[in-house]
Parts: structure tokens; C-alpha cells; sequence
């Protein structure tokens, strides 16, 4: 039973069904990867992407990897709280942890406002915890 102050903070947002089936039709060569998971499955199928827009970043294929941003860009701020997550956790995580601070840094000047905020911020969080393990 919904108290009568909660808010429903995902009501009117994309969910993973909707925005996957967009990924499935914008980048087809990734829809039998993708279809490997449930539908429901956002942090492994994020992963796919993830995969994907890194290996745009190892072959220097700047311009694939800019439909990859933008793909991204289009999306944050109208995607429910789970994809959210997905996207620091699985996306963010991903370019920032499996590629070169120098490289990434280059490829972070080719990200969309939205998105360089989200990579940004997970990166912040990232060398936090970092820092904290160390002093631990």
C-alpha cells in the first residue's frame, strides 16, 4: 500500500524495455547480445553497451563512438531510477575502469553535456571510495 506523501520519482520515465528495444533498433549488431538477458536485465545488457562503446574507443572509431554518446545523451533525465543506476554502475564505470586516464580523457571531450556530468560524477565517487580504501 503507497503512503499518501510517497511520490512514484519513476512515474512517466523510460524503463529498460523500451529504452533496450531503442538500442536493439539504433544498434542492431548488438540484438542477439542484447536478447541473451531478460528483458528486465538492465546492468547486464548496459554491460553489452558498455562493451560496444569501448570498442569504438580501442579501434578509434570516434564517430561510431559519438552515436554511442549521443544514444546515451538523449535519453538521461527521462529514464526511470533503475537505468539510472545502470548507467553510472555498468556504463560510466566501465569507460572509466578498462581504459587509459589519457585516453579517456580524450574521449571524455566527445561526450554530450548530459552524459560528461553522469561520467564526471561517477568518476568523483569513484576516487572518493578510492581514497577512503586507502586511508582505511
Amino acid at each position: 500500500m503507497k503512503k499518501p506523501n510517497w511520490i512514484d520519482v519513476d512515474k512517466d520515465k523510460m524503463h529498460g524495455k523500451e529504452y533496450f528495444e531503442a538500442m536493439e533498433k539504433e544498434f542492431p549488431e548488438l540484438l542477439e547480445e542484447l536478447n541473451w538477458y531478460e528483458d528486465d536485465s538492465c546492468h547486464p545488457k548496459m554491460e553489452v553497451f558498455s562493451r560496444y562503446t569501448n570498442q569504438q574507443i580501442e579501434s578509434g572509431n570516434d564517430k561510431e563512438l559519438i552515436r554511442c554518446f549521443y544514444f546515451q545523451e538523449q535519453r538521461l533525465g527521462k529514464i526511470d531510477s533503475e537505468l539510472e543506476n545502470a548507467i553510472y554502475v555498468s556504463y560510466c564505470e566501465t569507460l572509466l575502469l578498462e581504459n587509459e586516464e589519457k585516453v579517456i580523457k580524450e574521449k571524455r571531450e566527445l561526450m554530450f553535456k548530459k552524459l560528461k556530468w553522469y561520467y564526471d560524477d561517477y568518476e568523483k565517487y569513484y576516487l572518493e571510495l578510492l581514497k577512503k580504501s586507502k586511508e582505511d
